[in-house]
């Protein structure tokens, strides 16, 4: 999805024998062309979601794709396991509230009806909005194939900014546990019922939607009222060199 490719297509194949001599001067297919891939998290804390991400950007790293990590916060104790190679920008604390929310209704004209009670909060914008003019900079800046982000909050940024920097960035964002829940913890049960409202429309622009599980897919696509079909179920890359590279390795706790 994120590679371009000159291989050919299936109509160019002929059915007759090949010539060896023919065979020998036909020109190979391309090869893939690396690319950038942006990686949005909140920071590199203890959790599941920064561990995804240094796996990922280690993956695509070693497969001569260049890897920006885009911070909200440069903190944490995974940022000691930043792959070597990876370029890492910090998007600080965020900008004035007021350019905050005029660039968040110019990133989506046509949502103005569920982006409002998002903007026409008095104080703080809603959720890691208040650094969108920040990532929009990166992103022209930068000009990644693709921006990848997780977590609900980091997702609706991701959106809002690949569409006010027209860059051409594609977004993919991905879930990993229920929107709901994300509500009630920090926005309170009145304010819930906001959320899932900018949720649907934000998503629904974004070019690809990712679940960490089926059951996450479902519950999100019942929540907010998104197709099913939207959402693409990949489960977190758990296993790899460095996991069984843990395994093979001593143990001489007294347990």
């Amino acid at each position: 999805m994120l590679l371009r490719t000159g291989h050919p297509t299936s109509d160019t194949l002929v059915s007759k024998p090949l010539d060896r001599r023919m065979a020998v001067e036909m020109p190979r297919p391309a090869q893939p062309t690396p690319g950038r891939l942006a990686f949005l998290v909140r920071d590199l804390g203890l959790g599941g979601v920064g561990r995804s991400t240094l796996r990922l950007a280690r993956h695509f790293l070693e497969r001569g794709v260049a890897v920006d990590l885009v911070l909200e916060k440069d903190k944490g104790p995974l940022r000691s396991l930043i792959p070597e190679g990876a370029e890492v920008t910090v998007l600080g604390s965020g900008e004035p509230y007021w350019r905050t929310k005029l660039m968040m209704l110019r990133s989506d004209p046509g949502g103005l009806a569920h982006l409002i009670p998002a903007v026409i909060r008095p104080h703080r914008p809603l959720g890691s909005y208040p650094r969108l003019p920040a990532l929009v900079q990166y992103l022209r800046r930068a000009k990644p194939d693709a921006l990848i982000s997780a977590l609900t909050y980091q997702n609706l940024l991701a959106v809002a900014a690949c569409r006010a920097a027209r860059t051409g960035t594609r977004v993919l964002i991905s879930e990993r546990t229920t929107v709901n829940e994300i509500a009630k913890q920090r926005l309170g049960k009145k304010k819930a019922k906001l959320l899932p409202l900018i949720v649907h429309r934000q998503y629904m622009i974004a070019d690809a939607i990712v679940a960490v599980s089926d059951g996450v897919a479902d519950h999100l696509a019942r929540q907010v009222s998104l197709p099913r079909d939207r959402i693409v179920t990949i489960y977190n890359p758990v296993v790899g060199p460095d996991l069984f590279r843990s395994a093979a390795a001593p143990v001489d706790h007294p347990w």
